[in-house]
């Protein structure tokens, strides 16, 4: 397959004797792996990867589950848990504090990767947005316009007294 934007991918990590350790997802398997070097415990037994692109982020969530289901990898213990989040818990524009807690890893990705902004909410209210990089880059670029205009203004109502 192509790997598209959009595409996510659901690798499977073995040990020396090809022995299913890990089944997980991501956008970016290769940082994603960086980052479970520095904290699974098990990392150090990762001799063999496979990978396998999935049109899209539930595509892949759905070949993960049955793979965790039908394979049993020997460090997946949140497997279960993690089918029940991604089953009631979408990532989607509205998220309450507590979903986006137990999603935090997918939120990110849905921000970053796909350019999706996240409105999170407590007790019914508006408590925060998540958005992309590069809306947040964008909003502090207008900011600092805003503040030059300003000074403009005010040095120029100076300049009339």
């Amino acid at each position: 397959m192509t790997v598209n934007a959009g595409s996510t991918a659901l690798y499977r990590l073995f040990d020396s004797s090809r022995r299913l350790l890990y089944v997980g997802i991501s956008t970016q398997p290769e940082t994603r792996w960086t980052q479970h070097a520095t904290d699974k415990p098990w990392w150090a037994l990762v001799q063999y990867r496979e990978v396998e692109w999935h049109a899209d982020r539930k595509d892949a969530e759905e070949a993960e589950r049955a793979a965790i289901r039908s394979e049993g990898p020997l460090y997946n213990t949140a497997g279960a848990i993690r089918s029940l989040l991604t089953d009631h818990f979408p990532v989607c524009s509205s998220m309450t504090q507590a979903q986006v807690r137990l999603r935090f890893s997918d939120v990110l990705d849905a921000t970053q990767f796909h350019g999706q902004p996240i409105e999170v909410t407590r007790r019914s209210k508006p408590a925060g947005v998540i958005v992309p990089p590069d809306w947040f880059d964008a909003a502090v670029a207008a900011l600092a316009e805003v503040k030059e205009l300003r000074r403009q203004l005010a040095d120029a109502r100076k300049e009339q007294v």
